[in-house]
């Protein structure tokens, strides 16, 4: 018996791969992880979605997966958390995260006590996280909007009925997300969905991955 497998981005269709007798069928999902061909020097990546810092520095690592529809992921603050430059969110495809800070770049990200943009405070987050804790980033990439968690409290709005988050204003599409802390051995790990959340996402939407969905071929012998 032969298999189709169309891979699919949160519903978005993706070329086609044809599964042979005898074939294992893959992974219903593959979430994303860090890209480590887009990683700056002064990070590491002590697991594909953990960041590490390894220098004093606002260089990080960007999803290697793009980001579609309406997704959700968190950050989980693991160790070394100290200070207030702890940053992720939302960038374009034109950042290098090797080459280009985040605090240079019209980026969104959440940070210790809030979601700033190019550099300006914006959105308020209840309380400072602390190593433990975990901050959500949730996008609608249609709607370009975004919302922050801390602990499953949403800083302002609401990201079901699309009311109070903040607008994205990046032209270049598409999006990635993004992470980046500062002072050396600080350390964060994200989560597209592989696990499950800490918290609940918002109704609609989900984590970053590629689905994988197969289908019978009834000639499996004009395949086989």
């Amino acid at each position: 018996m032969s298999f189709f497998s169309s891979t699919w981005i949160n519903g978005a269709s993706m070329s086609q791969v044809v599964l042979r007798a005898g074939d294992i069928p893959p992974s219903p999902r593959q979430y994303a992880v860090l890209d480590s061909t887009k990683l700056s020097a002064s990070v590491s990546l002590p697991t594909p979605t953990t960041v590490k810092s390894l220098a004093d520095s606002f260089l990080g690592a960007v999803s290697n997966m793009q980001l579609s529809g309406k997704v959700y992921f968190e950050y989980t603050m693991t160790s070394g958390i100290t200070n207030s430059n702890v940053m992720m969110g939302v960038v374009d495809n034109l950042l290098d995260p090797s080459t280009v800070q985040l605090t240079q770049f019209p980026t969104h990200y959440a940070a210790t006590g809030g979601i700033w943009f190019g550099g300006s405070f914006n959105q308020q987050v209840t309380g400072t996280p602390l190593a433990g804790q975990t901050i959500a980033v949730i996008v609608d990439c249609d709607a370009k909007m975004m919302w922050c968690s801390l602990d499953g409290v949403v800083a302002s709005g609401d990201p079901v009925a699309g009311t109070g988050g903040y607008p994205i204003p990046l032209l270049n599409s598409p999006y990635y997300a993004c992470i980046c802390t500062y002072y050396t051995g600080e350390e964060i790990e994200i989560n597209f969905g592989a696990t499950p959340f800490v918290n609940s996402p918002p109704s609609g939407y989900d984590g970053v991955f590629q689905e994988l969905r197969t289908y019978s071929d009834e000639y499996s012998n004009e395949y086989s």
